[in-house]
């Protein structure tokens, strides 16, 4: 789902590679000012039998991490 006045994009994947089912994640980018912004990228999911809540932050958290990073890299400056 996209969202342009709420500056707002989320999707969900149903067949993960990731040990989660029912994961959905949203990105949100705010204005700071006439040339910045800052971008949130969360999600919610439920770990598969076996894996910890924990185990699965750790996980997204670097996925999220290089994807922002990868984000942050096309805007120079």
């Amino acid at each position: 789902r996209f969202d342009d006045a709420a500056r707002t994009y989320s999707y969900s994947i149903s067949e993960s590679p990731f040990p989660v089912s029912e994961y959905l994640a949203t990105l949100k980018v705010e204005a700071l000012g006439d040339s910045s912004a800052k971008v949130t990228w969360s999600g919610v999911f439920t770990p598969v039998a076996g894996v910890t809540d924990a185990a699965v932050e750790e996980l997204f958290t670097g996925v999220y991490s290089g994807g922002l990073d990868a984000l942050r890299g096309n805007f120079p400056g």
